[in-house]
């Protein structure tokens, strides 16, 4: 049987490991890069949470390791979360690398697909518009396909459901109303992207 510390021990080595295996860049930290590099008023956690509405607690991994890729810097002076974040050369790189890479990974709540449609429509608009409305238009399509799997069941009014079913029915029915907005948002971003003149960045 193993000790308190043995478990400690062995929580701390899993998600020391699970860190690890994160694929890098991730959407999240790709939309730090561009935010961060194209706007001069996005500059630390605070303005990321007053301005973006991004609780500056969800990010702080991403910006850790983003600083130690060498793709951000930051002050050391003044209150942590009020340091000014600066993208560095190896940071622009990274983006102009890993950019279309920023919709492969499972999207688990609005705000995530939204960094990503984000990060896509502007390297798109700066690279190849015609290729980010493209990704946009392909996850639209993978959104489109899964809705089959989750399609909640025709209910009668005589029909009872036990408490279990209800809420997989409720659970189901909300999944597929996101994911049909989903592809509504994807497909109306990729029209305006499709438009948009190419520009060298």
């Amino acid at each position: 049987m193993l000790t308190a510390p043995q478990y400690l021990c062995i929580n701390v080595n899993m998600a020391a490991r699970k860190k690890l295996d994160n694929p890098f860049p991730t959407s999240l930290e790709l939309f730090l890069i561009g935010i961060i590099g194209a706007s001069d008023g996005v500059s630390s956690l605070y303005d990321l949470k007053h301005r973006l509405d991004i609780n500056p607690g969800a990010i702080s991994h991403a910006v850790e390791r983003l600083s130690s890729r060498g793709a951000l810097v930051r002050e050391d002076e003044g209150y942590r979360r009020k340091r000014k974040l600066s993208v560095t050369d190896a940071g622009h790189q990274i983006l102009r690398e890993h950019w279309a890479t920023a919709l492969k990974e499972r999207m688990d709540d609005g705000d995530a697909l939204a960094r990503a449609i984000w990060v896509i429509q502007l390297m798109g608009r700066m690279r190849a518009p015609e290729s980010g409305a493209q990704l946009l238009r392909k996850k639209a399509d993978e959104i489109e396909l899964s809705l089959y799997k989750i399609s909640p069941p025709k209910l009668s009014p005589d029909r009872q459901l036990d408490v279990i079913e209800t809420y997989r029915w409720i659970k189901t029915v909300k999944e597929n109303h996101r994911g049909r907005a989903d592809v509504a948002t994807l497909r109306e971003i990729a029209d305006f992207v499709a438009a948009l003149p190419d520009v060298e960045p």
